[in-house]
């Protein structure tokens, strides 16, 4: 909840000199102390907007479920979201104008999307028939998509965790990967893969491998070694197996980081270089585990869950300069001593560094779950999300955000949102399923794909994987509805901002319909209207709002 000082809720931004939060940040699921506290997962910049996805369900003060955009001023929604019985977004991607979200859901914008879908700016799009199980990656290459995580089809056809989608068709990468895969990342013509594994295409490759477009091949001896480290707070291998969470590319060099303690041989704890030949450390590497990683200019940044790096201690996300590690202001903070803050995504838009987990605030600064380091201060992303942000991805001037939300700033959005650089904004419905979020985003042209855990995407079945056609988004006129402490019931909803509306509740839907008015608002110059209400114990409750004169 803190990071450098600043109070910020779950996502900070770090400007190279100090922490500030995006808006109030990201909150809504529940409080710090409960199991289903906010956080955010990932994270990507297209242009000047910044997506933020994760478990949450508002991103500053604008309901927006499990994904946002932070348009450097405020939050925005995307749609409705995604949904399901536990919806989170895991990973963000963007391919030209559009966003890609991926992790644990069933729905996207109301339709049906499972694990994975695709942003348009406009609606949520499926990508075939999705996934059978958890997407946790994303990655655009060309006019190509690929997906990892754990599942053993795409579409129907099978595919054993990583699986390319080329805008119309699934298909398989060789043999694919005997265990997860966690991330991503693309350099040239190869496309490197990481996670919990010890082949890849039949070979033995441990935690790390790379496909060059034919062929799956060995990185040395790869990853390994017993991780001792705090965890990262994801949805990742038992406990004390090495693994690879994150990638990222920089020149002919591949950055890794996770749970290890060595890299071909070589002792490099959380994190390693390999440079197309060998592995080396940077430094001493950290004490916990490394979840995302960024790259700008000649920097190299690296969010998780630890308390150092090198011999400096820091708070949960650092910056390697190619000699040293440093700290970004005092870093993040929670809310709680039970839970230690998590940086869980990372997206680098211009000079701008934003960073999605479980915290509440960021160098000091109030953000909920999502922040911006401009390479001084930290800053908020408006209200944040009001659950974890797990996946970000730009697209141009916007920033997706994915995760275990329903709600960024004060808009529903179902895990997946939009930010404009003003305003948080919902995709559509977003998407959702019994247990949802979203694991991965990626842009591709005027498309987002979204992976994670879903089956709908905007309505739509798209099991694990969706496609969003990027664009101008329409009003959405939904009326969501957060269960508080104590037992009350607040009502987030989005109309005309010359209309003023009423609350009604009645505990029967059977014709004929007994409607009792609670509250009448007028509605706020955003758009926004927010009702509380203690609903009847021991009976069915249902609410509707109506315009009134």
């Amino acid at each position: 909840t803190t990071v450098g000082g600043v109070t910020v809720n779950y996502i900070a931004k770090w400007d190279g000199h100090n922490w500030s939060a995006l808006g109030s940040g990201m909150g809504g699921v529940g409080p710090p102390t409960s199991p289903d506290f906010p956080s955010v997962n990932a994270l990507a910049v297209s242009g000047t907007n910044l997506y933020a996805g994760g478990y949450f369900t508002t991103a500053g003060a604008v309901a927006a479920n499990f994904i946002a955009k932070w348009d450097g001023n405020k939050w925005s929604a995307l749609g409705s979201g995604i949904g399901g019985a536990h919806p989170l977004v895991l990973a963000l991607a963007v391919s030209g104008s559009d966003v890609y979200a991926g992790g644990s859901f069933t729905t996207a914008g109301g339709m049906a999307a499972n694990y994975i879908a695709k942003w348009d700016g406009q609606s949520w799009n499926t990508l075939g028939s999705g996934m059978n199980g958890n997407v946790y990656a994303l990655a655009a290459w060309g006019t190509n998509l690929y997906a990892g995580g754990a599942f053993t089809t795409a579409d129907g056809v099978a595919a054993n965790n990583v699986a390319q989608w080329d805008g119309s068709d699934w298909r398989a990468l060789g043999l694919g990967m005997n265990g997860g895969v966690a991330a991503l990342a693309v350099s040239d013509n190869n496309l490197y893969a990481g996670g919990w594994f010890t082949s890849a295409g039949g070979i033995v490759a441990n935690n790390i491998a790379m496909w060059d477009g034919s062929t799956w091949n060995g990185l040395g001896s790869g990853i390994s070694g017993v991780s001792q480290g705090k965890g990262d707070g994801g949805i990742l291998p038992p406990p004390l197996a090495p693994y690879v969470s994150t990638l990222a590319v920089s020149g002919g060099n591949l950055y890794v980081g996770g749970l290890f303690t060595r890299a071909g041989g070589v002792v490099a704890n959380g994190i390693a270089k390999w440079d197309g030949n060998n592995w080396s450390a940077l430094g001493s590497g950290m004490n916990g585990g490394v979840k995302a990683l960024a790259i700008s200019d000649s920097n190299l940044y690296a969010g998780g869950i630890f308390t150092t790096a090198g011999e400096v201690s820091v708070n949960s996300i650092a910056k390697w300069d190619g000699s040293n590690w440093s700290g970004l202001g005092s870093g993040m903070s929670s809310s709680s001593p039970l839970f230690p803050p998590m940086v869980l995504a990372l997206a680098v838009s211009g000079s701008d560094l934003y960073v999605g987990g479980a915290f509440a605030t960021a160098g000091g600064v109030p953000a909920t779950n999502i922040a911006k380091w401009d390479g001084t201060n930290w800053g908020a992303l408006g209200l944040g999300m009001n659950g974890s942000v797990g996946a970000l991805a730009v697209s141009g001037g916007d920033l997706y955000a994915g995760g275990l939300f329903t709600a960024a700033g004060n808009v529903p959005a179902s895990y997946i949102a939009k930010w404009d650089g003003t305003s948080w904004s919902a995709l559509g419905s977003g998407v959702g399923w019994i247990s949802s979020f979203v694991e991965a985003l990626r842009t591709s042209g005027s498309d987002l794909y979204v992976g994670g855990v879903f089956a709908t995407a905007g309505g739509k079945v798209s099991e694990y994987l969706a496609r969003a056609v990027l664009g101008d988004a329409p009003g959405y006129n939904q009326l969501r509805g957060t269960l508080l402490p104590g037992g009350a019931t607040q009502f987030c909803y989005v109309g005309d901002p010359t209309t003023n509306y009423a609350l009604d509740r009645t505990f029967e839907l059977t014709p004929p319909i007994s409607w009792v008015g609670l509250q009448t608002n007028s509605m706020t110059v955003s758009g926004v209207l927010l009702f509380t209400n203690t609903p009847a114990t021991g009976t069915n409750n249902f609410w509707r709002v109506r315009s009134v004169p």
